[in-house]
């Protein structure tokens, strides 16, 4: 195994992503981030995409305090590892490389559950 190019940094937050298959259909996902670098994310999810397939990933940073605006973080990258579940259908996940993030403040489009709408490179 390579090491790392990039330092990662364990960070739980919603994120959500979208992939589109081999007909070019599109599906979305949600899940909590384990961790996050320069490089890539990885992301705890039931409904992971393929493998190598690209993905579009958007999460919200916390903020550290009650005057700070929200961060949001969106990044295009390809699914390099998939980690199946156990037995009970927890712990799975994948693993995708970013080559690049794009950060902007502002409230976003959170949901009562904490994951943001809509997911997308145009949005």
């Amino acid at each position: 195994m390579q090491p790392r190019k990039h330092n990662r940094y364990r960070l739980d937050a919603p994120v959500s992503f979208i992939w589109r298959d081999e007909r070019e259909i599109q599906h979305e996902g949600t899940g909590l981030t384990r961790d996050i670098g320069l490089g890539g994310v990885f992301v705890f999810t039931p409904a992971c995409p393929p493998l190598e397939v690209p993905v579009h990933v958007e999460l919200m940073l916390p903020r550290l305090h009650s005057e700070a605006r929200p961060l949001l973080v969106q990044g295009n990258g390809q699914v390099i590892r998939v980690e199946p579940g156990g037995p009970s259908g927890t712990g799975g996940g994948f693993a995708a490389t970013i080559k690049r993030f794009l950060l902007r403040e502002g409230e976003g489009a959170l949901t009562e559950d904490g994951f943001l709408t809509p997911c997308g490179p145009g949005n």
